[in-house]
């Protein structure tokens, strides 16, 4: 909970992934994109991103992200696969309870983020 909670605030808040200079028609290539923050965190500064992930329930969390930004949607390509240095398959093992668990709790940590910028805008 706490990871997620860092992740979006050191992307979103404190721009942690800046660059320094215009990323407009960059193309920057995305592996292990989570559940997409960094890819539309990019995409939102011009860029063209692949998106690869290989945990499907994040992948498709990460569709859900796309969707909820359609001006940044077209900038975006997910895929979900996973990258290595020799072909073949993985099993990826996880407990779906936890999946939920943790959609949970992001859905919980937007809320508290949401609530904390509030208050400090209020001050």
């Amino acid at each position: 909970m706490i990871r997620l909670t860092r992740i979006i605030i050191e992307t979103w808040l404190y721009d942690i992934h800046y660059l320094g200079f215009n990323l407009n028609n960059w193309f920057i290539l995305d592996i292990g994109a989570f559940v997409g923050d960094t890819a539309l965190y990019y995409a939102k500064r011009g860029a063209f991103v692949v998106a690869i992930e290989p945990l499907l329930s994040n992948y498709e969390i990460m569709v859900k992200n796309l969707e909820l930004n359609p001006e940044l949607k077209s900038r975006i390509i997910p895929i979900n696969a996973a990258i290595a240095n020799e072909d073949g398959f993985i099993e990826f093992k996880h407990n779906t309870t936890f999946d939920i668990i943790l959609h949970l709790m992001v859905v919980l940590q937007y809320i508290t983020l949401i609530v904390d910028l509030l208050l400090r805008l209020s001050l």
